[in-house]
């Protein structure tokens, strides 16, 4: 089952006449939960790929950097585990590309990112019983569907850029 298969399989729970608040709350839970989840994975096959194009003889370190991140921010996690991959001018290249490309698609990736930081932490880790001192947002599955559109083209669009960058290493080297 893809992600865009879940999403939509939630979706339609979220969507069934006789839904319970509690039950869309958990669904939206759910779907949010899911589609942080695809991103790391998608970001880990990123880098991956990434790499294998360069030419990096010790994919075990890359392997190791992969297990060593935990979440799926731009900076602090996508970028640095292509830095361990391409190094820092590669990235930069890699950035340069795509924002010549693709003008703006970055930035809105790394806000995109950010949004879905803030809400995926205040669901993990506040219990669905607990009650929370301030309001938070809990985007249904349908925001979530929209959002892992727009995200992956995104994702897509900056993985060609790499690639391209990571065989002008490879070649150089």
């Amino acid at each position: 089952m893809s992600i865009e298969e879940l999403l939509a399989e939630l979706d339609s729970w979220f969507n069934e006449p006789h839904l319970t608040p509690p039950r869309a709350k958990f669904l939206s839970k759910l779907a949010t939960l899911e589609y942080c989840g695809w991103l790391e994975e998608r970001f880990d096959e990123l880098v991956i790929n990434v790499s294998i194009e360069c030419g990096v003889r010790d994919n075990e370190a890359i392997k190791a950097v992969i297990k060593a991140t935990h979440g799926f921010t731009y900076k602090s996690h996508l970028r640095e585990m292509l830095v361990a991959a391409i190094g820092e001018r590669g990235v930069d290249a890699a950035e340069r590309a795509m924002c010549l490309a693709h003008p703006n698609q970055l930035d809105t990736l790394v806000s995109a990112l950010s949004t879905l930081k803030i809400a995926r932490g205040h669901l993990a880790h506040n219990s669905s019983l607990a009650t929370v001192p301030q309001q938070i947002t809990i985007y249904a599955p349908s925001w979530c569907i929209n959002q892992q559109r727009i995200v992956a083209k995104q994702i897509s669009h900056f993985e060609v850029c790499l690639l391209a960058v990571s065989r002008a290493i490879h070649a150089a080297v």
